[in-house]
């Protein structure tokens, strides 16, 4: 799961644009370090990446880094049940 971490997307573009390579039966993707150090680290065949962002700054990020995100749009009221979001609205308007 990656939150505010806008200073490594440059350097996980492979991952992030899942650009895997088989070395002996295992996938592997290339890490940029720097202009010299591309390390090359295995992935998981069950690995999946979570990139949290909040809504007001998606205008500031790069189409083509959304594009590689299947995207859900996540509140507090979405996680409650119809039933609950009633009382959450009754707690609110008490509060």
């Amino acid at each position: 799961i990656l939150k505010d971490m806008e200073a490594i997307y440059s350097s996980i573009y492979d991952m992030l644009n899942q650009a895997y390579y088989d070395v002996g039966g295992k996938k592997h993707c290339r890490i940029a370090l720097g202009t010299c150090a591309n390390p090359q680290c295995v992935v998981d065949d069950n690995f999946r990446a979570v990139v949290l962002e909040d809504a007001d700054r998606l205008p500031m990020l790069d189409p083509p880094f959304l594009n590689r995100f299947e995207k859900h749009y996540v509140c507090p009221q979405s996680m409650l049940l119809q039933d609950r979001r009633f009382i959450a609205g009754r707690v609110g308007d008490w509060a």
